[in-house]
């Protein structure tokens, strides 16, 4: 509990209007390196019982949150997917954010160590709710990424081709040809590295949940 206590606040979306204080997001890469190692939740865990003061009465259900990035690559292709839902395993979105940015306040009451309610019932509703919202957040973020290693492809090859130019230019044949050699290899090896960021496959991790008391 203390150490979510601790990186809670560092995931907070908007800086404090004190001006004294430095904003550090997941953008730095300290605060980044803290989050890839949050620790992962299991349905063997208890669940902690939470009263939030400025939620509405009567707003009791289970907030969970998960993260979504790409499987065994940079741990910059990352983002966190708050979960919120009912008792009856209804999913609500306005809610899921709210509720994170009061725990981000740190405006959180813990009451209990452990809900009454059955673990594995609690995680299984929260997975379907976050595979079908992690599905979303993925695609956008696959989006993105492709675009990127496009980019990368088009200066990548846009180099060698100039690389392969200047060889042609300048030197002995015996040396150019050495020269175009090393070249076809560090190209090849490149097209090999490039064809593995191509296949990107989601990671979905669940990482807190509490059980809300309104």
């Amino acid at each position: 509990m203390v150490l979510y206590g601790m990186i809670l606040p560092l995931l907070v979306k908007k800086p404090k209007q004190n001006i004294n204080l430095k904003h550090i997001t997941l953008e730095n890469p300290k605060i980044r390196g803290l989050c890839t190692h949050l620790p992962i939740w299991s349905d063997v865990q208890s669940i902690p019982v939470a009263r939030v003061p400025t939620l509405p009465v009567g707003a009791s259900g289970y907030w969970s949150l998960w993260s979504v990035r790409f499987a065994g690559n940079d741990e910059r292709q990352v983002k966190y997917l708050p979960i919120y839902i009912k008792p009856d395993g209804s999913y609500f979105a306005p809610a899921s954010n709210r509720i994170w940015d009061v725990l981000c306040s740190g405006t959180v009451e813990i009451i209990s160590g452990s809900s009454t309610a059955k673990n594995s019932d609690i995680y299984q509703m929260l997975r379907f709710v976050a595979e079908e919202q992690g599905k979303l957040v993925f695609e956008d973020m696959l989006v993105d990424y492709k675009a990127d290693l496009s980019e990368q492809m088009d200066k990548g090859e846009y180099s060698f081709a100039a690389r392969k130019r200047a060889i042609e230019r300048i030197g002995l044949p015996e040396v150019k040809n050495y020269r175009l050699r090393q070249l076809v290899d560090e190209q090849l090896n490149w097209s090999q590295q490039i064809n593995e960021k191509q296949h990107v496959y989601p990671e979905l991790s669940l990482h807190i949940v509490f059980e809300i008391k309104g």
